[in-house]
């Protein structure tokens, strides 16, 4: 005689044993909220990018001396650095240009990887030299990982540019001290900039040209060292202040 042996079913045994149901949904419970409570969290949490870029460039050379002249040699150096990925290192040469994209072992721990950037940075200033006159770099960019956090902008429409950039001096101060505050960046500060109209006729009357003027402006706006103030317990230095501070001491500077 055969017998049908009807299979278990999920949801009856939960049902028929509702105990053992309870105590495991229980145990979940507890457990969700422990990991909820004690689990690392962060609004803008660290992201370490085991990548960098090298730029160098080379004004007026083409492919072949960029190629032969920066790019070799440094991937040439750059290869004496153990912690560097060979297989995932790549280079992209171009007229004036060359582009180096290197990689680090994943064996790095992260918490040494701003040490390998700072010990690759300092190598690459070392080693400039070894490279032609003329180069521009090579620069070392491995801020992939950084993020914008806060981005605070200030206006004023009854203050100057001037005004408004020493405003922003004090905020970056009190921003700087903050202990979650990493770098800093100003976006949109104009640059001062002063334009000296001459008059051609009054020059050509008093005999003085462009290069006179222009040499009188720059020999005064320096700081000198006009002597020291000695005795037994010190030396002082003593020097004499006369960059321009405003627009006024350069309309009554005197030429000659």
């Amino acid at each position: 005689m055969e017998k049908n042996f009807k299979k278990p079913n999920i949801i009856e045994l939960a049902m028929k044993h509702h105990q053992v149901t309870f105590a495991i949904f229980g145990l979940f419970l507890a457990f969700g909220a422990y990991s909820l409570l004690t689990m690392q969290r962060s609004e803008d949490p660290r992201i370490d990018v085991k990548q960098a870029v090298i730029y160098a460039l080379y004004p007026g050379a083409n492919v072949q001396q960029v190629e032969g002249q920066v790019t070799e040699k440094l991937e040439e150096f750059l290869f004496s650095y153990e912690e560097i990925d060979k297989e995932d290192t790549y280079s992209v040469t171009r007229e004036g240009r060359s582009v180096i994209t290197i990689d680090i072992h994943d064996y790095v721990d992260n918490e040494v990887l701003d040490i390998v950037w700072g010990k690759i940075r300092g190598g690459l200033a070392t080693f400039r030299p070894a490279l032609p006159d003329g180069l521009i770099g090579p620069i070392l960019n491995s801020d992939f990982g950084e993020t914008t956090a806060i981005i605070a902008s200030i206006s004023s429409p009854r203050h100057s540019y001037a005004e408004k950039k020493e405003f922003l001096k004090v905020l970056e101060d009190q921003i700087k001290v903050l202990p979650k505050a990493s770098k800093i960046n100003r976006l949109g500060v104009q640059p001062e900039q002063l334009t000296i109209t001459l008059n051609s006729e009054r020059m050509a009357l008093y005999g003085l040209s462009i290069q006179q003027v222009t040499r009188s402006i720059q020999q005064d706006n320096t700081i000198r060292p006009t002597g020291e103030l000695n005795s037994n317990a010190f030396n002082v230095p003593i020097n004499t202040n006369a960059l321009y501070a405003s627009a006024v001491q350069l309309e009554n500077q005197i030429v000659y």
